[in-house]
């Protein structure tokens, strides 16, 4: 389904752009072509086309099998922990059932993986039992106690009875010697006229494969049966009763391989249009317009809609466009110079040397490794490890959790869309302010699982005490830059799952589980394997090491003794010197003072008038206020009136100003904001009367 909706999607010169209208699948302006995005999925379908031919002579069913379905159970024993459910009980059911139930599970989970498909079936058909008896006891537990408190739970036990059922549906459908029910080969294997061949039948039908091994075995097997169901038919006026039902027996038999064979087969045609039309959708993509001729570097995108590429490249070989270079040059799009026209400055990272990239994320330094191999002693292997270190030490520094790479981060745009930025580690990246901000993201440790993998697993333990761990998987990120977290609050918690961030962190796992899998598959490629020499470049000796923003890396480390948030409060707009606060979204700006004069300007235009006269400083945007009956004026602040006020107080905040005064039992609270979307500011007046009138 997925490469259906690809295929739909207009694209240009074989490229997907970056934004579609997820209703109509039509582009969204500007028509944009990210170089980094189709370096990405190019690489991908190529991994993917070697996964499906793969796929072909895999085991349907084995010790992965078993792997997932413990995989669950072991969640479920987790909850089960966590909820304290050894203390509850109702009249029939105790907790110590449900364990029993659980324990079960495990056992069979952990058991060893039959050799026939009957011996699956039987293994099925207890595990069901179990996890079905499991999921009623916790019925009737969260019946007595509150389904609230068992919500979680259940959710694991549901998932457990869906993916035994869907296990059990697969067997069903690939496997004759258990379907339908009743036609099992038992019947023939006691008709005597058929002896010679019955076992080796019988034996050959029962037997787990491959798909491809087992439209083999099928396409036999109905050869055999039709030259069993002649020679009875032959034989059928001289037989017995129970001989004279053999036919009858056969046919069925036959159907169901029949069934069977036509299921396989049908995922063997699929896998065969799979491999093709990823192996298409990566010939019709052309690199060639986004490749800069005379640099030889990439541009960063193609505005389509505009018809001219970015001014600004990729010019970095520790960047995440470093996939899309490789295979541009594997497909003949661009020449091998391009390899060697990326920067490779070095910084010194304790006691080793990295490549420096531009904003130092997890992401421009590991992603690309999600296909492409590591290879031991180069260059990039160098890196690979010495940024993860770096990684790992900079968040010792500052007391937090490890990985930090581009991410939502704690502030919300009119719409309370998280917002997006690329943070990274002061020492390693170019790019200016890296030490002032503190997101850490999980995702970027799934990546950094392959380089370090027990540090990551520790890192994820942390996390998860953390708060970052969901239902679905590890929340975005955790922000703990001070001036974006709630008063009082060490951390924020960007609860959002963005589908890229959790795709990478299961292809991460799934190299890390599998034997570095979906690397050997881009690597079986034969482009690939051809062009692979590139990423075995030596340690170069000699070079002089850079130290970029050398200054950020030491206010990195000191940053950690700044808490909360930076905010005056003043008592009286009378004071020696002015105090103002200026707030702006960077086009629309508002100078405030404490006496509540200044000036608002759009631009070069001033909205306001405004004089430079500190002596009167009564110049801006006001509220007044007017008693009716005795025909008081004041306002709002100090200025424009000039009165003095029982109370007075003026706080200076990252965001806003509050103004805040009482007198005459009237209290008075303005606030002042720029927003962050439009060129517009907002004043909103509150009044409270405490007097008794």
């Amino acid at each position: 389904l997925t490469l259906d909706t690809i295929e739909r999607l207009p694209k240009f010169r074989g490229h997907l752009f970056n934004w579609y209208d997820t209703r109509t699948l039509e582009p969204l302006a500007p028509q944009y072509i990210s170089t980094v995005d189709s370096g990405n999925l190019a690489g991908h379908l190529l991994a993917i086309k070697q996964a499906c031919e793969e796929l072909r002579d895999c085991q349907l069913f084995g010790a992965h099998t078993l792997a997932g379905l413990a995989d669950v159970v072991e969640i479920l024993r987790h909850e089960a922990e966590l909820m304290s459910v050894a203390r509850q009980r109702t009249e029939v059911v105790t907790a110590k059932h449900l364990r029993l139930e659980i324990d079960a599970c495990a056992e069979i989970a952990g058991g060893k993986p039959p050799e026939t498909l009957s011996g699956w079936e039987a293994l099925f058909n207890s595990f069901h039992q179990h996890a079905s008896t499991a999921d009623d006891m916790l019925g009737a537990l969260a019946q007595e106690h509150g389904i609230g408190n068992f919500a979680e739970i259940q959710f694991w036990t549901g998932a457990l009875l869906r993916q035994t059922k869907e296990l059990a549906r697969d067997l069903r459908t690939f496997a004759p010697s258990v379907y339908p029910p009743g036609a099992h080969l038992s019947y023939v294997i006691r008709s005597d006229w058929a002896a010679p061949l019955q076992p080796e039948l019988a034996h050959s039908l029962d037997r787990v494969g491959s798909p491809a091994r087992m439209s083999e075995t099928y396409d036999t097997a109905l050869t055999e049966l039709a030259a069993l169901a002649g020679g009875a038919g032959r034989d059928s006026s001289s037989a017995t009763s129970g001989q004279a039902a053999a036919p009858e027996g056969l046919a069925t038999l036959n159907t169901a391989v029949e069934d069977a064979a036509l299921a396989v087969n049908s995922v063997l045609s699929r896998l065969s249009s799979l491999t093709q039309r990823c192996e298409e959708m990566f010939e019709g993509m052309d690199f060639t317009f986004l490749l800069d001729a005379e640099r030889k570097v990439f541009h960063i995108g193609y505005n389509a809609t505009a018809g001219r590429a970015d001014d600004s490249y990729y010019d970095l070989l520790a960047s995440e466009a470093r996939l899309a270079s490789f295979i541009a040059i594997a497909k003949g799009d661009a020449p091998q110079e391009h390899w060697f026209r990326l920067g490779r400055q070095l910084t010194p990272v304790d006691g080793s040397r990295a490549l420096i990239s531009w904003t130092a994320t997890m992401f421009e330094y590991l992603m690309p490794l999600l296909v492409m191999r590591d290879y031991d002693r180069t260059l990039l292997h160098q890196t690979y490890r010495a940024v993860v270190g770096r990684q790992i030490e900079y968040g010792a520094e500052r007391r937090v959790p490890w990985g930090i790479s581009e991410s939502a981060y704690n502030a919300r745009d009119l719409y309370l869309n998280y917002q997006y930025a690329p943070f990274g580690v002061p020492g390693l990246g170019l790019k200016r302010g890296l030490s002032e901000d503190l997101v850490v993201a999980p995702y970027a440790t799934m990546l950094a699982a392959l380089v370090e993998p027990q540090a990551a697993v520790e890192n994820l333990r942390r996390l998860d005490r953390e708060g970052a761990l969901g239902r679905f998987g590890y929340y975005e990120a955790i922000d703990y830059t001070p001036e974006r977290l709630p008063q009082n609050q060490k951390r924020a918690l960007i609860r959002a799952f963005m589908a890229h961030h959790q795709g990478m962190s299961l292809v991460a796992l799934g190299n890390l589980l599998h034997r570095d899998i979906m690397q050997r598959r881009f690597h079986a490629e034969p482009l690939v394997r051809a062009t692979e020499l590139l990423l075995q470049e030596r340690i170069p000796n000699g070079v002089p090491a850079a130290h970029p923003r050398a200054e950020e890396v030491l206010s990195g480390r000191l940053v950690q003794t700044l808490t909360g948030f930076v905010t005056r409060a003043f008592d009286s707009p009378n004071l020696p010197t002015p105090r103002t606060q200026l707030l702006s979204n960077g086009n629309y700006s508002v100078m405030v003072t404490t006496s509540g004069a200044g000036y608002s300007m759009c631009g070069s235009l001033a909205v306001t008038r405004w004089r430079e006269d500190v002596t009167r400083d009564n110049y801006g945007s006001f509220f007044y206020l007017r008693d009716v009956r005795s025909g008081a004026v004041w306002s709002a602040g100090y200025q424009p009136v000039g009165r003095l006020t029982q109370a007075y107080e003026v706080t200076f905040s990252e965001d806003k100003v509050d103004f805040r005064q009482s007198d005459a039992g009237i209290l008075t609270h303005t606030e002042i904001i720029v927003s962050p979307e439009d060129d517009a500011e907002l004043r909103r007046l509150s009044i409270t009367n405490q007097s008794s009138r």
